[in-house]
C-alpha cells in the first residue's frame, strides 16, 4: 500500500520529487516532509479531477529587499531606544535590590537589638519572680534589696516596651 502511494506521488512529479521528501524526512528524523507531500499531491489531483489548474509554487522565499535609508535610520532608533530602555531596567532592577540590602540590614538591627530586649527583660522577669516567691513563702523579702537588679541596671534599647514605663 504504501509503494502504491508513493507510485501515486511519482506520476504527478511535483516540484520537490518522492526521493527528496524521503531524504528530508530522514535527515529530520520525522515524517512531516512525507505528510505534507501527501497533502499536496492529494489537492494537485483533486484540482486536476474538477478542472482547475495547477497552482504554481505556493511556498516561495520571501524576497530580501534593500532597506531604504529611512527604514534604516528607523530601525536604528527604534534599536537605540531598545538598548536605552534594557539599560533603565538594569539599573531599576539593582536600585532595587540595593534596597532590598539596605532594608534587610535594617531589619536584621531591629531582630538583633528586639532580641536583646528579649533578653533583658526575661533576666528582668526570672528576677521581679524571685523576690515575688521569697515574699509569698516568708511573708517579707529576706534577701538584701541591694543584690536585687532594678529596671535601672538593665539598659534597654530606645522603643522599648519598658522605656514608657
Amino acid at each position: 500500500m504504501l509503494q502504491a502511494m508513493f507510485s501515486a506521488m511519482e506520476q504527478h512529479s511535483p516540484v520537490e520529487t518522492i526521493d527528496d521528501v524521503l531524504i528530508s524526512a530522514l535527515d529530520s528524523n520525522s515524517i512531516t516532509p512525507m505528510v505534507k507531500y501527501e497533502l499536496a499531491m492529494k489537492v494537485k489531483h483533486k484540482r486536476q479531477i474538477s478542472g482547475e489548474e495547477e497552482i504554481k509554487n505556493l511556498f516561495e522565499p520571501p524576497k530580501n529587499y534593500e532597506l531604504t535609508p529611512e527604514e534604516k535610520t528607523k530601525m536604528e532608533n527604534r534599536k537605540q531606544r531598545n538598548r536605552e530602555s534594557a539599560e533603565k531596567a538594569r539599573v531599576k532592577r539593582k536600585r532595587r535590590v540595593e534596597d532590598l540590602e539596605e532594608e534587610c540590614k535594617l531589619l536584621e538591627d531591629q531582630q538583633r537589638s528586639l532580641n536583646s530586649d528579649i533578653k533583658k527583660l526575661k533576666l528582668c522577669a526570672k528576677v521581679f519572680n524571685q523576690v515575688l516567691h521569697r515574699h509569698a513563702v516568708g511573708g517579707r523579702c529576706t534577701s538584701n534589696p541591694a543584690n536585687h537588679i532594678t529596671l535601672h541596671q538593665v539598659q534597654l534599647t530606645q522603643g522599648s516596651p519598658l522605656m514608657n514605663t
